[in-house]
Order: structure tokens, then C-alpha cells, then sequence
């Protein structure tokens, strides 16, 4: 008996949606949708939807939802509300990146160099090369004294530009993308 009155409430509530759905006018993002939809299920295996979908889905919803808060710091009116007073604003924290960049950079070029000196290079740099194929993982994978050596030139730019923790944190976050890119 609770099955019969189960399937008279779904048929009613089929029927009011049915009936509520024809009084809205066409919807004419449908087809286009359709479309793409069916593109994507004759052109990419499901795994890949669900993954690479899922990846565009998110960067785009997150990037978006940022948007209004990365646009409000340009906004004077804007600035009375900043929750953050000593937080630096965006266009400060890029160029100093690209300060602790051009420093590190440039420390980073000329004493890698001098690590691939003959007298040096087979007693500290020579480990960093001992993979044919180099790959993300294996671009820290060095002699303790080259480490020392190379990341100094990392906390020079720090210690002369950064004011803030966020400006640390997106400095590694820059330098470590770098780093696993160039391997």
C-alpha cells in the first residue's frame, strides 16, 4: 500500500513539473549545451572529463569568485573596508617578486657556472646531473654545499624585500613552480 502512494506522488509531482515546465518559454542555451556535452562524450573518455573537467571547472570558479576582492583593492572607496592594513597590495607583491627574482636569478646564474669549474664540478655538482632524463622531482636533488651554495641567493631577495609573510609564501610558491618547470 506504501507503494502505490509513493508512485501517485511521484506521478503528481512528474505531472506538476511536466506542467511547469511547458509554460516556461524555450530555453535557448539548451542546444548549444547539448551540443558540447555530446562533443566532449564522442571526442574524450569519461576519466578525462571528469578529471581535466574538473580542474577547468574549479580554476574557472576560483579565479571568478576572486575577482571582485582582487578588483576592490584599486577602488579608493574600497580601501576603508581592508581588513588587512599592513597586507601588501597585489601590484607590491609582484614587483617585489620579480625583485627577489632578478636577485636570485642572477646569483643562481653565475654560481652555477662556477659550479661546473673542473676543480669543482666532479666534488659538488656533478650529482645534480646524475640523471639522463631530468625531471620536476629531481631539481632539488643536489650536494648539501650546493644547496647552500645556490639557495642563498633564494633568501637575499627576502631578506631585502619582504615585509610580509604573504610575500614569502608567494615567493616559494614562484620559485618552486620555476624550479620544477626547468627540470
Amino acid at each position: 500500500m506504501a507503494t502505490n502512494e509513493s508512485i501517485s506522488i511521484f506521478s503528481s509531482a512528474s505531472l506538476a513539473v511536466e506542467y511547469v515546465d511547458s509554460l516556461l518559454p524555450e530555453n535557448p542555451l539548451q542546444e548549444p549545451f547539448k551540443n558540447a556535452w555530446n562533443y566532449m562524450l564522442n571526442n574524450y573518455t569519461k576519466f578525462q572529463i571528469a578529471t581535466w573537467g574538473s580542474l577547468i571547472v574549479h580554476e574557472v570558479l576560483y579565479f571568478l569568485f576572486c575577482l571582485p576582492g582582487f578588483l576592490f583593492q584599486f577602488i579608493p572607496y574600497m580601501k576603508k573596508y581592508k581588513i588587512q592594513k599592513d597586507k601588501p597590495e597585489t601590484y607590491m607583491l609582484l614587483a617585489r617578486c620579480f625583485g627577489c627574482a632578478v636577485i636570485e636569478d642572477t646569483w643562481h646564474y653565475f654560481l652555477h657556472r662556477l659550479l661546473h669549474h673542473k676543480r669543482i664540478y666532479k666534488h659538488i655538482h656533478k650529482i645534480h646531473h646524475e640523471f639522463q632524463a631530468p625531471f620536476g622531482m629531481e631539481a632539488e636533488y643536489a650536494h648539501p654545499l650546493e644547496t647552500l651554495i645556490l639557495g642563498t641567493g633564494f633568501f637575499i631577495g627576502i631578506m631585502l624585500l619582504c615585509d610580509h609573510v604573504i610575500l614569502l609564501w608567494a615567493w616559494v610558491t614562484i620559485r618552486l613552480i620555476e624550479t620544477i618547470d626547468v627540470h
